[in-house]
């Protein structure tokens, strides 16, 4: 004879708990990314249309180079959290390690890559020629952060696949409290800061 119990409730109230400690935080933090794309693209349409326009363009060229990093963040946190769920902390260290080598790796030759080839990457885009000089400041500036955006994404992953959720969502809110205030002062020229206009809004 099998002998089938129902789960307690106490168990269940511990997981839902141990379950929302979790989801909250990062839930938080998508609501900070959001808001800083929105900002920007706020920001832009004060300044002008073209660089709303810019900005859309390069967004999208950013999160092309951006979908090798974030997978290997996902998978950053499969490996740590099987190893770490194994008691094999060792292990895990050794994941962080080569994850953090390999998204290093890619985003440096995809930085190099995005630059050699920036001018045919714009074209493919079909940037007007209007708008093609802004665009390509753009596109620099956002190359040039691209390695920070890789190790962000991938230690954050690894942060959160220890359950130490409360350092990525730190940053996170860091740079929602930083960025709009950057944006609108170095773009438009708000809180008595100079206005640089649309680079205004790409180096913040």
């Amino acid at each position: 004879h099998i002998a089938v119990t129902a789960p307690s409730t106490t168990a269940s109230c511990v997981s839902t708990r141990e379950i929302w400690r979790l989801a909250w935080p990062q839930f938080l933090m998508m609501c900070f990314q959001f808001l800083v794309g929105l900002t920007d693209v706020w920001v832009a349409g004060q300044i002008h249309r073209d660089a709303q326009a810019v900005l859309g363009i390069i967004t999208q060229c950013q999160f092309i180079l951006i979908i090798v990093g974030t997978a290997f963040a996902n998978a950053s946190v499969a490996a740590m959290s099987q190893s770490l769920g194994a008691n094999l902390p060792d292990r895990a260290r050794r994941y962080a390690g080569l994850v953090l080598k390999i998204a290093l790796v890619f985003s440096t030759l995809a930085l190099l890559f995005a630059l050699f080839f920036r001018h045919s990457i714009l074209s493919l885009m079909r940037v007007p020629a209007e708008i093609l000089p802004l665009a390509e400041e753009f596109w620099q500036v956002f190359l040039i952060v691209l390695p920070s955006h890789y190790l962000l994404a991938v230690t954050g992953a690894m942060f959160r696949a220890r359950r130490s959720v409360y350092v990525p969502l730190f940053t996170a809110g860091m740079a929602f409290f930083i960025n709009p205030f950057a944006s609108t002062g170095l773009g438009p020229g708000w809180w008595g800061m100079p206005a640089f206009g649309a680079h205004g809004i790409a180096y913040a």
